[in-house]
């Protein structure tokens, strides 16, 4: 590809994940949850369960209990797959607007400042938007998860720049 299409590329990669996010904060929980597929696997949850310390884990997210307690496992598992695809998401929402704005040009810290503020504005908006769509319950603690996944990748695509720049490739 050459060289002048890929910080454009990026950029486009970027936006079609924040329209994915768009339309799956559309969706209502009862749509998008994990638990009815899961529980095809109880066997394999209930050696989750068996792992020394696994079963003590309990502590609270927003208004819900996450525990691996009998009869939780399933939900405690789908709780961390739901929040690592929040915060891989927003990761990667960050990472390619940093790496597409500096790969068009764009001064560094403008692209990393203008990247953070598009990701963590796009978290909050992304919550506002689940709290207007019935059956999703916005949490304060869900926008800082987001952001920190698009600050994160803000980072990593700077430490790229930052690298290539000092290896001379």
């Amino acid at each position: 590809m050459s060289k002048k299409y890929r910080g454009p590329v990026c950029i486009s990669v970027a936006l079609v994940i924040m329209v994915i996010v768009f339309i799956s904060s559309s969706m209502t929980y009862k749509e998008q949850s994990l638990v009815p597929v899961f529980s095809h696997f109880s066997g394999f949850f209930d050696w989750i369960g068996s792992l020394p310390l696994i079963n003590k884990i309990r502590f609270q997210y927003g208004n819900v209990m996450v525990s691996f307690e009998e009869g939780e496992r399933i939900a405690a598992v789908e709780f961390f797959i739901r929040k690592g695809a929040h915060f891989l998401t927003f990761f990667m929402i960050g990472f390619f607007w940093c790496r597409g704005l500096i790969l068009s040009k764009t001064k560094i810290w403008l692209s990393v400042l203008v990247s953070i503020i598009i990701g963590v504005s796009y978290a909050g908006f992304d919550e506002f938007h689940q709290g207007i769509t019935g059956g999703r319950t916005p949490l304060m603690l869900d926008v800082i998860l987001d952001s920190f996944g698009a600050i994160v990748g803000v980072t990593v695509a700077y430490l790229i720049h930052h690298s290539k720049r000092r290896l001379k490739f």
